[in-house]
């Protein structure tokens, strides 16, 4: 399955730049995540590129931390302010990334921005790819 996901610009831009290898969430997907769209929330808006998902790690916060910390590009006390009162951390390891030579707004591909997530349809994913023109 595809996600459409929204991040912060800072961690969007990140990932792109190959900096930022593990993205955090609170919760879990209900189905097996193959890749994620990257869409970079207020104030840029638009959507990036995508990446492959090497794995999704289901661990404790504290777990999660000592091994995926140094790869989130987030601070510390950030990362646990999130976390608070979560047994959980949700990391997604990127794998292969695809950056967009043109950002794209998601109103003109007809995609609503999700609250934390949403799943997309493989012809729509296609649509965007080709809007895109990955570099």
């Amino acid at each position: 399955m595809i996600i459409f996901l929204p991040i912060k610009p800072k961690y969007a831009f990140g990932i792109l730049s190959g900096e930022k290898k593990f993205e955090f969430r609170k919760t879990n997907f209900s189905k097996n995540v193959e890749k994620v769209i990257v869409y970079a929330s207020s104030p840029y808006k638009k959507i990036l590129g995508f990446f492959s998902v090497k794995a999704i790690h289901k661990l404790s916060p504290k777990e999660s931390w000592k091994k995926f910390g140094d790869w989130g590009i987030i601070a510390k006390d950030e990362y646990f302010e999130y976390f608070d009162g979560k047994k959980t951390a949700i990391s997604i390891e990127v794998d292969e990334v695809v950056k967009f030579n043109n950002h794209i707004e998601p109103r003109s591909m007809s995609l609503k921005v999700p609250q934390s997530y949403s799943y997309v349809h493989e012809e729509a994913f296609d649509d965007l790819v080709s809007c895109g023109q990955p570099a």
